[in-house]
């Protein structure tokens, strides 16, 4: 699958597949990005780590938040 890069408003960053995100600002868990869809403005995101009970799920880009590296 191609890599698109998209432009989430709410941050002003570019999310990509592969890079880790949390669901809103003050969201706790980290998720990787597994695909992104800027046609639906969806991305397909997945626990990082060994979460039981861990699957893939859709979230829009705009409930997004790119993780730095060191946060």
């Amino acid at each position: 699958m191609k890599r698109w890069p998209v432009v989430v408003p709410q941050a002003a960053r570019v999310i990509e597949v592969g890079d880790t995100v949390r669901i809103g600002a003050s969201g706790r868990s980290v998720f990787l990005v597994r695909e992104v869809d800027p046609d639906e403005g969806r991305a397909v995101i997945e626990a990082v780590g060994d979460a039981p009970g861990s699957y893939p799920f859709s979230l829009p880009l705009t409930a997004l938040v790119r993780v730095d590296p060191g946060d």
